[in-house]
């Protein structure tokens, strides 16, 4: 008699197990979705294709942004946006979510611009509290930024803080703001971005247009003085920690970023083979002299990383030795790297300390992939500033003055 009973018992082993391989089957797309979500969470960087390709495998697809962008992590952040631009996760909305809000008030310029172009996609009404605190901002950059917005989405409403750019120092913001106005009005005076040249030799040309600009401005003014302008959004989050390092200089000597706080420290990524990273080390040498004690300056060279594809990709390669890779024309050894970074520097003329990144591991996690970019971190250590280019003596000194607010001291000294 216990015969039938142990035959429906391996029975019943056999049908749960068969349901247990099937459950595991049937579950295992959605394991390597997790573990796969897991891992890039985790890692101090991630590529773009990555997160797109877990946005569009996920079934809620707005949770795992969010999940994305509140890790903090300045990699993390901008393939987010740049897979929201690439992919349908703008179309799921049905209403903008506070952590797009937060990303177009960041102090992260790439952030900014992606943020910002989504949010107007999405609703451009919604967005134009977002476009006037990009007017204000203290970046240039960003103040163009906002006119094109302001231009394209014909935000009139903004004609005040529009016009009142034309005395802005930079020729550059005139130049887009005498853009915007004649896309606005149909009033042209000859300003275009092709006059003024590569190398500014329209200048002249230039600055005569927008004289006629701010004379045109002044009487008209009446115009809009009835115009009510929405109230520019303001951020209410915490700036991002700065990631902390150690770093060799070019004599060897360790230097770790938390070891610096109670002053600004600005961090400027390049390299001797990135041609555009050498107009601005002027700027910096100039910046340096100026500011003296109250601003540190730190350069970091990524020149040994093993190729180009390194950089682009944000990779880390590890293993290169004293020796380096003979069959990599970019990899050194230690020795011949300093002498080559420090040759370079030294024909520059580089004032500020010069630190080695040849494994790109300090830049992976400041996305400092695409050179040159610049990180300005205030005297607590926090993000305030993240750009890819250069900028002029005066807008590195209002960026750095606006880091400090309660400060009437610029990095030049007492303001007048």
């Amino acid at each position: 008699m216990p015969k039938p009973v142990s035959k429906r018992r391996n029975l019943v082993v056999l049908v749960a197990g068969i349901a247990v391989i099937a459950a595991l089957l049937l579950l295992r797309p959605a394991l390597q979705q997790a573990f796969m979500i897991r891992v890039a969470l985790a890692e101090d960087s991630v590529t773009t294709e990555l997160v797109e390709e877990l946005l569009a495998a996920d079934s809620a697809p707005l949770a795992l942004a969010e999940r994305f962008w509140v890790t903090g992590k300045i990699p993390h952040r901008v393939a987010l946006l740049r897979a929201m631009t690439r992919g349908t996760l703008g179309e799921t909305m049905s209403e903008v979510p506070p952590w797009l809000r937060e990303a177009a008030l960041d102090a992260d310029f790439q952030v900014r611009e992606l943020a910002l172009g989504s949010l107007v996609s999405h609703d451009a009404a919604a967005a134009e509290p977002f476009v006037r605190a990009a007017l204000l901002d203290a970046d240039p950059d960003i103040k163009e930024l906002a006119l094109r917005h302001a231009r394209l989405q014909k935000m009139t409403n903004l004609m005040a803080d529009v016009s009142a750019l034309l005395d802005h120092p930079e020729l550059t913001v005139n130049v887009a703001v005498a853009q915007t106005l004649r896309n606005w009005t149909g009033v042209d005076f000859g300003v275009r971005l092709s006059t003024l040249g590569l190398e500014g030799e329209g200048a002249e040309e230039t600055e005569e247009g927008i004289g006629r600009w701010r004379a045109w401005r002044d009487e008209n003014r009446a115009d809009w003085q009835d115009l009510a302008p929405v109230a520019a959004a303001e951020r209410s989050v915490p700036l991002l920690e700065a990631p902390d390092f150690e770093l060799p200089t070019l004599k060897g000597e360790p230097v770790r970023l938390s070891q610096l706080r109670g002053r600004p420290v600005l961090i400027n990524f390049w390299a001797t083979w990135c041609s555009s990273c050498w107009p601005e080390i002027p700027e910096l040498v100039a910046l340096q002299n100026r500011a003296g004690e109250r601003l540190t300056i730190l350069g970091i060279s990524l020149d040994g990383l093993p190729d180009q594809h390194a950089i682009d990709h944000g990779h880390s390669h590890h293993g290169h030795g004293e020796e380096g890779d003979p069959g990599d024309a970019n990899a050194h050894g230690m020795s011949d790297l300093r002498k080559l970074v420090g040759g370079f520097a030294e024909s520059k003329g580089m004032n500020y300390p010069v630190l080695l990144d040849p494994e790109g591991r300090v830049s992976m996690r400041y996305q400092g992939n695409e050179l040159p970019v610049n990180v300005l971190i205030d005297a607590e250590g926090r993000v305030v500033r993240r750009f890819i280019g250069g900028r002029s003596a005066n807008a590195f000194d209002d960026m750095i003055l606006a880091s400090l607010p309660d400060s009437k001291t610029s990095v030049a000294g007492p303001t007048p």
